[in-house]
């Protein structure tokens, strides 16, 4: 569903670039002077990424780098290139890689409907229906036009196609193919923000409700205040008042409860204003929405919303599958790499614990990843605990990053990996890094951002054509976020100039 375009299309734009820089010089009234060459010889770049190194935007930060030719089979350029450090969001690349060559870029993630009962001829369901969950983190509007309810309506239209009108039992979440730990220990405050989801084998909407509030017609009245999906699994308390003066809304969630309070003002003149808070209890929420959906169909449910017990018992010829939708791994992993979300890596490393381990849980994913990374060719030690990198113990040198790279550049799901990587001008991660713009086209990375860590890997085409694997990973940094961005991005311009010598 997600399409990159080929990664060798501009391969001129830097040169060009470079040209035109120096065409303004000389436009400028400055003496004439040769053109730079638009290339860089190993000497030369390392004299480049060392001014880079000492500049401001890193100066005093922990600065690990290491640009690996996959022509040539050795380091270009190292810069403590074997120190642990944390990698923020380029824990996605161990995770997704992990993913592809474990279980398969045709990889389905699976869920299912079921009746559990005996039906008689008037359309009743003498027993429950049961959604048994496998961890798809794609039950949401992403790939249905924005519809966050799409999928479950596809179930509630499978179930009155199988003639079901009443259901008399209940909605049963049947949500143990993952465990029920749903944040990692490592992860940080608030629980409320959308990037530290629940991790559960049966979600809805990347396990969070959107708030939307709006304001209201006449200043100093309430403003309003709707969900999507539209669902009772949430109340919602709301003081926020429309106002003429100021626009500061506040939506906070209960611990532990589905409870949200909207307060604080929005200006008269502000449009929508939508926000994803995560919920409480991820399988519960999708089984409660799915009965309001059925509800919505004319599909009558007299029985609760539970989630299966672990005695939860039937006989084989009480059992009848509706429907079981899927959707493809490959398309999850471009979600993850592409727009850095954390719940579609953390829903993978899961499902590896489940399908490789034999436990959906986040230390049985981690223990498929570490030997993935053995097998890999990933040597010295390292720390990974959780799929998405927002835990900052996960740990790993640029040497063990651009090894991976390495390794996935050669395997039968490099391209696929390749392209799931944000690129500078297209949508993702990198959309906004202007200075990368020379580079659209030849340059596919991983960002990686939390508290005092930013870290970007990935692929870069040179101007002659070789493929170069790099990791610039920064810790501590001072100069602030954006000149240590800036720092990275132009490491990632040098290198893409790198031409060896012959005798090189």
């Amino acid at each position: 569903m997600m399409t990159r375009p080929p990664l060798r299309h501009s391969r001129l734009v830097l040169g060009a670039a470079l040209s035109l820089l120096a065409a303004c010089a000389l436009a400028g009234g400055a003496a004439p002077k040769a053109a730079p060459s638009p290339t860089l010889d190993k000497k030369q770049l390392t004299a480049l990424m060392q001014q880079e190194l000492a500049g401001k935007g890193l100066r005093g930060a922990d600065v690990g780098v290491a640009l690996f030719d996959l022509v040539s089979r050795e380091m270009v350029f190292a810069h403590n290139a074997d120190r642990l450090l944390a990698v923020a969001s380029n824990n996605k690349l161990v995770t997704t890689a992990a993913a592809l060559e474990l279980l398969g870029a045709d990889f389905q993630f699976r869920t299912s409907v079921a009746a559990v009962g005996k039906m008689q001829g008037d359309g009743t369901l003498k027993g429950d229906l049961l959604v048994i969950g496998r961890g798809d983190p794609n039950i949401s509007g992403r790939f249905h036009d924005g519809k966050t309810t799409a999928v479950l309506e596809g179930w509630a239209k499978a179930v009155a196609a199988a003639g079901i009108k009443t259901v008399r039992g209940d909605i049963v979440a049947d949500d143990s193919y993952f465990d029920r730990q749903y944040t990692h220990p490592d992860w940080p405050e608030p629980y409320t923000a959308w990037y530290r989801a629940g991790v559960c084998a049966l979600s809805l909407n990347d396990s969070c409700v959107d708030i939307i509030v709006r304001p209201s017609s006449k200043s100093g009245n309430l403003a309003i205040v709707t969900t999507d999906p539209a669902t009772s699994y949430v109340r919602v308390a709301n003081t926020c008042r429309t106002s003429r003066s100021g626009n500061r809304v506040i939506i906070h969630r209960l611990r532990g409860r589905n409870q949200i309070n909207v307060s604080g003002t929005i200006h008269h003149r502000r449009g929508p204003q939508r926000s994803s808070i995560t919920i409480h209890d991820p399988a519960r929420y999708t089984a409660t929405v799915f009965r309001e959906v059925l509800q919505a169909k004319g599909i009558k449910v007299a029985g609760l919303v539970r989630l299966r017990p672990t005695d939860y018992r039937f006989r084989p010829d009480e059992y009848h599958e509706i429907v079981t939708t899927t959707s493809s791994l490959a398309d999850s992993v471009a979600v993850a790499n592409t727009n850095s979300q954390n719940f579609y890596a953390e829903q993978m490393l899961k499902t590896l614990g489940r399908e490789k381990q034999g436990k959906g849980s986040f230390i049985a994913g981690a223990a498929a990843v570490a030997a993935f990374l053995r097998e890999a060719g990933v040597r010295g030690v390292f720390a990974y605990a959780d799929g998405s990198g927002l835990g900052r113990n996960n740990r790993f040198t640029p040497r063990q990053i651009t090894a991976l790279l390495a390794y996935m550049n050669c395997r039968r799901t490099g391209s696929l990996y390749w392209h799931s990587l944000a690129q500078p001008g297209q949508t993702g991660t990198l959309r906004r890094r202007s200075l990368l713009l020379p580079l659209q086209g030849r340059l596919a990375a991983k960002t990686g951002y939390i508290n005092g860590v930013s870290a970007l890997s990935g692929y870069v085409e040179t101007l002659g054509g070789r493929l170069l694997a790099f990791s610039v990973l920064v810790n501590g940094f001072r100069g602030g976020l954006t000149a240590c961005r800036i720092a990275q991005d132009r490491i990632c311009l040098h290198a893409s100039r790198y031409a060896p010598k012959r005798a090189e």
